[in-house]
């Protein structure tokens, strides 16, 4: 309790407040997303809806190639530069909305073939299209997102994160309402409407900025190709390795099955966004250390906020079995055990997320990154395909516990080993 109270006086406190009450109000939102759509859809929808999601947002990230990194690094260094800092933003997004684009076309093509080998959800091609089209959607914002975050727009970008959210929970019951509320119009609302309503607050209010981001000019040279794809990579197989475990859940374990697994697994999702809120503020501060004093010092100020999600899922291992039926009905009650030993496997996630901003920002070397995730990815697969046919749900906990104790030891012995060539002071 005492280390939770000085957080209040560490000196990025108000930005990490405004950026985490912003993400819990997100939390919040995407409780109310869960308790909604278990009480409208069965567990069969559910876990169609889920996968359809998780599907949806791992491409989202895996389709940035890399560039939250790039905006992070390169944004607060030309933000003096109002010219130069139009010329990256524009280039950046050219390039980034051409890339996935196709990606997201090609995908398509093949998303018939995905369903069958791997999820076996049974989903239309045409679900699967809005699922897509949501995660074009989902790109931009996120884009928007980075770039606000870099420039320390904390403020304005989660309130219209949060206005969206409010509109589409109203979206949706209106929908329930008149009894027109399926999947497809939860992909719409969700990942269509919902982005577009960020856009209209963030830069209908801002005109000028979108007339100076297309008459600025494009050049190859603002794209940070190396750096960024390295980054890229090892992103994409953290998020690939995090959702593995639900995939192979669903290839392995019957739909009701999936729709339990889906529940936790959205609900340790939740908790891991407060995490992100964090790394977003601390990640230019770390950008800008050269001496070990100053790694020690911001590392210990990383963990020390990293308590909050931390307290999060503890509060998630300890609450009464009653308290989730309650929330979530009866019909989902196979998910309480579940979700408070996965919460108990992710309770190092946080401190080694803060951990990792060192390496990318601090020393810039994101392959140490990439040997991480990689590590972890091989770690989450190759258990997850013994341990579910074993154990079933609980597999996937095994798994975690087993991976993040691993890394932790590998993060540990590279901290120690390159932090030793920074200056003393």
């Amino acid at each position: 309790m005492k280390a939770l109270a000085r957080v209040k006086e560490l000196p990025h406190t108000r930005n990490v407040l405004i950026n985490t009450i912003g993400n819990y109000m997100g939390f919040a939102f995407a409780g109310f997303y869960i308790l909604f759509f278990v009480r409208v859809f069965d567990p069969v929808q559910f876990g169609i809806l889920t996968v359809l999601q998780a599907f949806s947002y791992l491409l989202a990230n895996v389709l940035s190639f890399g560039m939250p990194a790039a905006i992070y690094a390169y944004v607060p260094e030309h933000i003096h530069n109002r010219k130069k800092t139009f010329e990256f933003i524009s280039s950046n997004f050219v390039f980034l909305t051409l890339m996935s684009g196709v990606s997201l076309i090609i995908i398509y093509m093949f998303v018939g073939d995905i369903d069958r080998a791997f999820f076996k959800t049974g989903a239309p091609d045409y679900m699967y299209m809005y699922a897509l089209i949501g995660t074009q959607f989902f790109i931009w914002q996120n884009f928007i997102r980075d770039v606000l975050n870099a420039a320390g727009k904390f403020l304005h970008v989660n309130i219209a994160i949060n206005i969206s959210n409010a509109l589409k929970v109203l979206i949706l019951m209106w929908l329930a309402i008149k009894g027109i509320l399926g999947i497809t119009q939860v992909l719409i609302v969700l990942g269509i409407i919902g982005p577009s309503i960020v856009f209209a607050y963030v830069l209908l209010r801002r005109r000028w900025v979108i007339k100076a981001l297309f008459s600025s000019k494009k050049s190859r040279s603002d794209i940070q190709l190396g750096y960024t794809f390295m980054f890229f990579a090892a992103t994409q197989v953290f998020q690939l390795a995090t959702r593995a475990d639900l995939f192979l859940v669903s290839y392995f374990l019957t739909r009701p099955e999936v729709g339990f697994y889906g529940l936790s697994q959205r609900i340790i999702l939740a908790v891991i966004t407060s995490s992100d809120s964090i790394t977003q503020v601390m990640s230019p501060q770390f950008a800008r250390l050269k001496t070990q004093r100053g790694v020690r010092k911001m590392l210990k100020h990383s963990f020390a906020y990293m308590l909050i999600p931390s307290a999060m899922f503890i509060g998630g291992i300890v609450l009464p079995g009653f308290v989730y039926d309650f929330v979530f009905g009866i019909e989902y009650t196979s998910s309480t055990l579940l979700t408070k030993v996965l919460s108990i496997a992710y309770l190092p996630y946080s401190f080694l997320a803060a951990a990792l901003l060192f390496f990318l920002y601090t020393i810039k070397k994101p392959v140490y990154l990439l040997i991480s995730n990689v590590m972890f990815l091989v770690i989450i697969v190759v258990s997850n395909l013994i341990l579910i046919p074993q154990f079933r749900l609980f597999g996937p906990s095994v798994s975690y516990f087993l991976a993040f104790a691993i890394i932790s030891m590998y993060i540990g012995y590279m901290f120690i080993r390159e932090v030793k060539h920074l200056p003393e002071k």
